[in-house]
This record gives C-alpha cells, sequence and structure tokens, in this order.
C-alpha cells in the first residue's frame, strides 16, 4: 500500500486550489431557469459559491435553448446573466 505523508497545503481530496491561478468553467448551465441546470436564482447562486470555493474564477454559462425562440430566449439569457453576475 502506497502510503506518502501530504506535502504543503494538500487536503485529502488533493491540493488547495491555487488562488493565483486561472480556473475556467467552460460549460455551466448556472443561469436560473433556462434550461436543465439551476432551477432558480437561489440555486444558481450556490453554484457560484461552491464554484469559487473550489478555486473557479470563471464560468462561461452555456444554456440550451432551439433555433425556434432564439430571440425571445436570447433577452431572457442576458437579462439572467446580469442578475448572476
Amino acid at each position: 500500500m502506497y502510503n506518502e505523508k501530504k506535502q504543503g497545503n494538500e487536503t485529502p481530496h488533493g491540493p488547495t486550489p491555487n488562488k493565483e491561478a486561472i480556473m475556467p468553467d467552460i460549460h455551466c448551465h448556472i443561469l436560473p431557469a433556462i434550461d436543465d441546470g439551476a432551477t432558480n436564482l437561489e440555486v444558481s447562486l450556490a453554484m457560484a459559491r461552491l464554484s469559487a470555493a473550489s478555486g473557479v474564477d470563471t464560468i462561461i454559462a452555456t444554456p440550451h435553448f432551439g433555433c425556434d425562440d432564439v430571440n425571445a430566449k436570447s433577452r431572457e439569457i442576458m437579462a439572467d446573466s446580469a442578475v448572476v453576475s
């Protein structure tokens, strides 16, 4: 069994996030009530807090929407992005 002593700033789950490093989440369904992701603003903000605590410093929202409602959905996405930001 391999049992090495933890060094420096490591936790039982691995190293703690380096706050100086750039850590983006490039696929996230964080916008509230848009698709199968966050169901409301409270859930969106909880997701953002968990991401930040894990070292993520940038989130790229990637909501699903169909071509039949592009204009209406685009306005909704822009409004939700402003609120979550």
